[in-house]
């Protein structure tokens, strides 16, 4: 018809969906402002492009259909002012947020791909060089059930960030660690879970001081580290390293949400080294 846009028409001009358009419709958001009776085609004005626009900035917003219509109903040059003047606020938290959720999958995958070429080296042995580094921790309860209170030393330690940091347990910045008397007395019991990062609020806070360790890359359930750690101990030994005093640590780089099977973890055994026998290896 002349003087009117088809749906289709419309559609195009604004970028709103032809369903969509039918949805506001049916909905009584904004309806065509002709309907012919013989074919049921729907016919818009120019003037309802802005209006459209709003009405799909709002919805994408999450704005409920009857505060849409509450707006529609107000609907003057100063209340549209206000209105786009929310929306340029909203808009904008929007963009943090996504901004914030773009930094996170490009962390995510950068560390995805340092753990395909890790998966690689798993069984390797290795030495490195650890600075000093400031860490929380939440104590493991004495238990024959030990899978059951790392998870609850988990719980314990995420909460904690969600609550101080805003932000998930991160991924590669968690640790076990297993006192020397338990390794000197057979045992590979854990006794702390640690958050290798300073948190201000905490009180619960340990300083592993810089040391060389003795390294290897394990992928597995943690029920196997006594396998993996002594199969440590013996390189240590046939390399003529000295092992230091101090605690072995059990630093997790990836654990469920990367893997199908949540007990294959990939993890980095570390045994505390005397300097000197590292200076010779």
């Amino acid at each position: 018809m002349e003087g009117y846009l088809t749906i289709g028409e419309i559609s195009k001009l604004t970028g709103v969906p032809i369903s969509t358009l039918r949805y506001y419709d049916s909905e009584g958001i904004i309806s065509p402002l002709y309907k012919d009776k013989k074919n049921n085609y729907r016919y818009y004005s120019e003037i309802q492009i802005p209006e459209l626009r709003i009405i799909f900035y709002l919805k994408r917003l999450g704005f409920s259909n009857d505060s849409i219509k509450s707006h529609l109903k107000t609907l003057n040059y100063s209340h549209t002012l206000d209105l786009i003047s929310q929306l340029i606020y909203d808009t904008k938290q929007e963009i943090k947020k996504l901004q914030k959720l773009h930094k996170e999958l490009v962390k995510n995958g950068e560390q995805i791909k340092n753990l395909i070429s890790i998966e690689k080296k798993i069984n390797s042995f290795f030495i490195e060089e650890s600075e000093k580094i400031k860490a929380i921790y939440v104590t493991i309860a004495e238990s024959n059930d030990e899978e059951k209170f790392i998870r609850a030393a988990f719980k314990k330690l995420s909460l904690y960030t969600l609550n101080t940091e805003k932000e998930l347990l991160p991924i590669g910045i968690c640790a076990l660690t297993i006192p020397q008397e338990n390794i000197e007395n057979k045992s590979c019991k854990e006794n702390k879970l640690l958050y290798m990062k300073d948190i201000k609020e905490l009180t619960e806070k340990i300083t592993l001081p810089k040391r060389k360790y003795a390294c290897v890359y394990c992928k597995g359930s943690l029920l196997n580290k006594k396998e993996n750690i002594d199969k440590l101990l013996a390189w240590i030994e046939d390399n003529k390293l000295t092992k230091s005093e101090g605690d072995i640590l059990l630093h997790f780089l990836a654990g469920p949400g990367f893997i199908k099977e949540p007990k294959e973890i990939m993890y980095i055994i570390k045994v505390p080294i005397d300097k000197k026998s590292w200076v010779t290896f």
